[in-house]
């Protein structure tokens, strides 16, 4: 008996031991994780030829989401966009128009600090008319 108690106290001193080493340093308090990297910006320029029919302005979305608006000649420009790929769109363009070059949507690299440019470009056809109607 005498042995089984001598080994059951040495195989709980071991497990003890093995156990401790496992805990490391309690006493050093966990490291927040880092800060994101600060915001970027796109600026979105849109280039319209032809004659667009419509409101004059497209609505930009980035990821999705309304960001704003922009001439169908102009640029704009979206703050504080979080660093990394994003889809930019521009939504309600005339039924007479056409998205050319690079397309619609596209995506943009948007790095800390910076301005990411995307560069739309719309070509329009002449609108339908209806005479009878009076609508264009």
């Amino acid at each position: 008996m005498r042995i089984a108690t001598h080994i059951l106290a040495a195989a709980s001193i071991a497990l003890g031991a093995l156990l401790s080493l496992g805990c490391g340093d309690s006493t050093q308090p966990i490291a927040p994780p880092p800060p994101p990297p600060p915001p970027g910006q796109i600026v979105v320029t849109a280039t319209t030829e032809g004659v667009p029919s419509g409101n004059g302005y497209y609505v930009i979305l980035v990821d999705g989401n309304d960001v704003g608006t922009i001439d169908q000649n102009g640029t704009a420009m979206i703050p504080l966009q979080p660093v990394g790929r994003h889809s930019v769109q521009l939504s309600l363009a005339p039924s007479n128009c056409a998205f050319i070059a690079a397309g619609n949507p596209q995506p943009v690299d948007v790095v800390s600090d910076q301005a990411s440019t995307v560069k739309f470009s719309v070509l329009c056809s002449e609108p339908y008319c209806n005479p009878t109607w009076d609508i264009c």
